[in-house]
């Protein structure tokens, strides 16, 4: 197949992929999970979306929310294997007569028809441990494009978007440091903002904004907690996949 007649094709299947959710689209519903260990004395309270295209969606459509919500399950089970397989470490040096305790929250959102983007919230309090701990993670998933997102996908191959963020990140947390009297963490934040995939791991995208998450001591000591910076898509157009999951900013 010559690159006329793959783009031709690709057009023709991201049109079909919009109709297609046009005429069906994503509905957001939240699934909860409230449980107690006895053996770990510990409790979970759990709260994520499920996808779901309405009651008359078609075959194909309940597919595709069918994988998304497998794929939902399988990191929420993630985020609770890890909190119990902590303690069951930590078992011998925990007060057995305090109650240990995870609560993950979620924020979801559509864009574009297409785009499923959530933020998850995971707060876990062990005692004898120096703290409660709080992270945020992401999930985002594209129906148009390939399914669970890296960041890198939104993104044209040969684009420098990782030189954009951080340095446009830098920008922003170092005049906020500014502004609060905090110039003594700028040494964190630029470490924090390197143009590295592993430092713009947690984003979202909301408002026509792509939200960059830096969880507690990434850029700034612990106790300044999560930082977020939004960026808005319409400043990296240039920088875009057009044919990718953001193929709805150039309707």
């Amino acid at each position: 197949m010559n690159q006329n007649m793959k783009t031709i094709f690709l057009f023709l299947l991201l049109s079909v992929a919009f109709k297609f959710s046009s005429a069906q689209p994503m509905n957001i519903t939240y699934k909860n999970i409230d449980r107690k260990n006895e053996e770990l004395n510990s409790i979970l309270n759990v709260t994520y979306p499920q996808i779901d295209f309405g009651p008359d969606a078609l075959m194909g459509a309940r597919g595709i929310a069918s994988d998304i919500n497998n794929a939902l399950d399988a990191v929420v089970q993630s985020y609770i294997n890890s909190f119990e397989s902590n303690l069951k470490d930590l078992k011998l040096r925990l007060d057995d007569s305090k109650q240990s305790s995870l609560k993950v929250s979620s924020e979801a959102g559509i864009s574009g028809g297409s785009l499923l983007s959530v933020k998850f919230t995971i707060f876990s309090d062990i005692p004898g441990m120096a703290h409660p701990v709080t992270n945020d993670s992401s999930f985002n998933y594209s129906i148009v494009s390939t399914g669970i997102l890296k960041l890198r996908d939104l993104f044209s191959p040969d684009s420098e978007f990782l030189k954009f963020l951080s340095a446009y990140s830098q920008k922003e947390l170092e005049a906020k440091a500014y502004s609060e009297g905090n110039e003594n963490i700028f040494d964190m934040i630029r470490s924090g903002t390197l143009p590295e995939e592993k430092n713009f791991t947690v984003w979202n995208i909301k408002n026509d904004s792509l939200i960059i998450t830096f969880n507690p001591s990434q850029s700034a000591p612990y106790y300044f907690g999560v930082q977020s910076v939004p960026v808005p898509l319409s400043a990296m157009l240039n920088l875009i996949d057009k044919s990718g999951p953001l193929e709805f900013m150039f309707r």
